[in-house]
């Protein structure tokens, strides 16, 4: 091949390596044209060299406006040490990074967040020349998001707050709730007369119920947690809807109802579930059966078909009240729902009821529905699979009478604030045969302990001064963990910190409030690893009958009047006359006390210490009967503890007053 043909060839080689370049930048440049991103490069001390046309349409430069600045020059200060690692990573490393997200400045003097990833830029014999990067404006994306965390922590606040608040006022009604059960547990140690043993009995019950359906609001709660926890023992629905009947007929609003009661052969005798769960289920079936019928019975049914291992079990309520229209039925069990009707007036609750059976239904993999006819009454109806167990121990069951465990002449410090609970713990304590001593603050707690002077330990959450779980971790950190006896936490609350602090403290028993006797002296031998031995000693009932003082007698007197007539008949069986007037004392002391102590605290302006003298004080108030200190409190709350303005002093001081006069009267001796 000669050299012209030789050359001809190479020319067209070339055009067409020329051809192909400007096709390749052609591609390139319509690339960077329509690209949503901005493609950028920097030279190795940060330099823009070039920036792509999209430049102009994100951030409003011109292409050509920022070359030669540093990157610096329109980076967030604030960000400006994130990005200057990040361009360091790049090029000394020579590593490709992703993800960093950055504010970047807007021609017009606007701030906008963007992403970048980056790689190191090398030139044809590969010396390293920079870095190229891609750039989004990641804006809209960001405030969205930002958007939904600050919604989510306004959620999870409100949240929060409604579950300690919730928490809260189930603490305010279980305190006094405790006391009632309290003396009904003592009042049913020492009762001989059978009907009057049976009517205590049921009384119990009731109280039980009561406390089961104060936990409802919390149970919803932790039902929309998922954290509602269901127990499996044996079960008999003839005595779950027994007792739902008792309290149903024994209600003010349902005296004169019949409540049939009708139990199908087929229904297994035990089976594995939650009593208290489905007592609370039925008897909310029942209760709304009550208050949207007038006249004619209320049938409860329960039937049951096998099917393989298990059971259907199906319960019924029906009455024969004002019905459910087709269009109403839809809206029976959403939360704090109602429906109308004639009764509604009559009828209302919260709206909860419903609700928390769906949910308890749903819960143990069950149906519930409802058949009704608009004025001709209503069928509700729950569908559950049961397998049938055996029935309880009835060994354990067969007696009444208060056992006496290996507790007598055991060491036990009770650290507790309220009077009504001390004299319960003590009067319980003394009936186990204990020795105890009382702290009434946590301060006092750890002043009594001392390694190998107690047994065991009670100790309440919430006190003044220094609350248990601080008096415990006092105790611990000072003695050593390993010489400690047990420690029994008590608390009213129901707040998952408690458990989780007592886990920290290695506390291994919380014990709630109310707590009936029994279950404290199975705790107790179980804390000790103490085997229940047989009734030694005597249980008669240790209401005292010492002859009174005329003094004596005038004290009792006066203190008919000043405690409420219910409460002075409740408390007076039990604790005897000179016990109940020791009780008052007590209270009388303690009442003025706080009262000083909040007119000292309003002084200084310290209104929370205000609020828990006062919250303490409407407990003890309401519990022992003192109708006139209970009343000054509510008026407090109802004025608002921030706003009285010297208010809550002045009046404090008049009411300590009246209790001083009081205390002078109460202060005698009884006769011997």
């Amino acid at each position: 091949m000669d050299t012209k043909k030789q050359l001809e060839q190479a020319l067209q080689a070339l055009d067409d390596t020329r051809e192909q370049l400007r096709e390749s930048e052609q591609k390139f440049r319509s690339f960077l044209d329509t690209a949503n991103d901005v493609v950028y490069i920097l030279s190795q001390d940060g330099t823009f060299q070039f920036l792509s046309p999209r430049i102009l349409n994100v951030l409003g430069y011109q292409q050509d406006e920022l070359v030669g600045q540093h990157f610096s020059s329109v980076i967030h200060p604030d960000d400006l040490p994130v990005c200057q690692s990040f361009f360091e990573r790049v090029v000394i490393n020579q590593q490709a990074e992703a993800g960093l997200e950055y504010r970047v400045r807007h021609a017009n003097g606007t701030w906008r967040w963007h992403d970048t990833n980056a790689a190191p830029l090398f030139d044809a014999q590969q010396d390293l020349q920079g870095m190229l990067g891609i750039g989004r404006d990641i804006q809209d994306r960001k405030l969205a998001t930002n958007a939904l965390q600050n919604a989510l922590e306004k959620a999870e606040a409100a949240t929060l707050a409604r579950s300690r608040f919730i928490s809260t006022m189930n603490h305010e009604i279980r305190t006094p709730l405790g006391g009632m059960l309290g003396i009904l547990d003592l009042m049913a140690l020492d009762e001989t007369d059978p009907e009057k043993k049976e009517l205590l009995n049921y009384a119990k019950t009731a109280g039980k119920s009561l406390n089961r359906i104060v936990d409802d609001v919390l149970d919803f709660s932790k039902m929309e947690a998922g954290v509602l926890m269901f127990e499996q023992e044996p079960v008999s629905i003839s005595d779950v809807i027994d007792t739902v009947r008792v309290l149903t007929e024994s209600a003010s609003n349902a005296q004169g109802r019949e409540i049939v009661v009708e139990i199908g052969n087929s229904v297994p005798n035990f089976f594995a579930g939650d009593a208290n769960r489905l007592r609370q289920l039925i008897s909310n079936l029942v209760s709304n059966a009550v208050r949207y019928s007038q006249d004619g019975p209320i049938i409860i049914r329960a039937n049951a078909c096998e099917q393989g291992a298990t059971w259907r079990l199906r319960v019924e309520v029906e009455d024969f009240g004002v019905g459910i229209s087709d269009t109403d039925r839809p809206n029976l069990f959403r939360d704090f729902s109602q429906i109308d009707n004639p009764l509604s007036a009559a009828a209302k609750g919260t709206g909860l009821g419903l609700a928390i059976c769906k949910r308890i239904v749903e819960k143990l993999h069950g149906d519930i529905g409802v058949d009704s006819q608009l004025g001709e009454g209503t069928t509700f109806w729950f569908e559950l699979d049961v397998t049938p167990t055996d029935g309880p121990d009835v060994d354990a069951l067969a007696t009444d009478e208060p056992a006496v465990l290996g507790l007598e002449g055991r060491r036990v410090l009770v650290a507790e604030d309220n009077i009504i609970n001390q004299k319960l713990f003590l009067t319980f304590a003394q009936r186990m045969g204990l020795r105890t001593d009382l702290a009434e603050t946590g301060r006092s707690a750890i002043e009594q302990f001392s390694p190998g002077k107690y047994d065991l330990v009670l100790m309440d959450v919430s006190m003044p001064e220094m609350d248990g779980f601080e008096a415990i971790s006092f105790i611990q950190s000072k003695f050593g963990k390993e010489k400690l006896p047990p420690i029994l936490a008590l608390t009213a609350h129901t707040e998952d910190f408690i458990e989780k602090q007592a886990v920290l403290l290695g506390v291994k028993r919380i014990l709630p409030k109310p707590i009936a006797y029994e279950t404290l002296k199975r705790e107790l031998e179980a804390a000790l690893n103490l085997e229940p031995v047989p009734a030694l000693r005597s249980m008669e009932s240790n209401a005292e009958a010492l002859p009174l003082s005329n003094n004596s007698a005038t004290a009792l007197e006066t203190l008919q009047q000043v405690i409420t007539s219910d409460v002075y008949e409740k408390l007076l069986p039990d604790f005897g006359t000179q016990g109940l007037l020791d009780l008052a004392r007590k209270f009388v002391k303690d009442a003025n006390r706080r009262l000083g102590s909040i007119i000292e605290a309003e002084a200084d302006g310290d209104y929370a210490e205000v609020a828990l003298q006062v919250h303490t004080l409407k407990g003890s108030a309401r519990t022992v009967g003192f109708q006139h200190v209970e009343n000054w409190v509510n008026d407090v709350e109802a004025n608002g503890l921030a706003s009285a303005g010297g208010d809550i002093a002045e009046t404090a001081r008049v009411l300590q007053l009246k209790l001083m006069e009081l205390e002078a009267v109460l202060s005698v001796e009884p006769a011997t």
